[in-house]
Formats: structure tokens, C-alpha cells, sequence
């Protein structure tokens, strides 16, 4: 579904920041005009202030990500 959502040039195409490391770098090379939603879902727990800049810098891919979306 989310390379459709590339391949048909959706405006924004979410991805989660747990796909595997071959899927999220195959759709960021391919995003083509799409803005990418880099997502990370975590209800289990607030984090505190260093492993919450650890998930922004996953989430980041180096600078390739658009938009970063925490859920928790």
C-alpha cells in the first residue's frame, strides 16, 4: 500500500518507523514528489528526555523524512 501511495503520487504517505529497514529505505528512494510521515507508535510508556531524542533521530532517517509523528 505505501509504495501505491508513492507510485500514484499521494501528497503524504505514513510510514512506520518499525517497517523494516529495506521497506523504509526502498520507499524513501522511490518517494518520488510525496512528502513522507515518518510514525512511531508507543503507548506502552512516557519515555524520558534521551530515549525520546533517540526516537526522533530514528524517526528522522536522516533528514530524509518529511514529518515526524510520535503517538503515546
Amino acid at each position: 500500500l505505501l509504495r501505491q501511495g508513492v507510485r500514484h503520487a499521494c501528497e503524504y504517505v505514513d510510514m512506520e518507523c518499525c517497517a523494516p529497514a529495506p521497506l523504509r529505505d526502498a520507499l524513501l528512494a522511490a518517494r518520488g514528489r510525496s512528502l513522507i510521515i515518518a510514525s512511531l507508535h508507543d503507548y506502552a510508556a512516557r519515555p524520558a528526555a534521551p530515549a525520546l531524542h533517540a526516537a526522533l533521530a530514528l524517526a528522522h532517517h536522516g533528514g530524509r523524512a518529511d514529518v515526524i509523528k510520535l503517538v503515546g
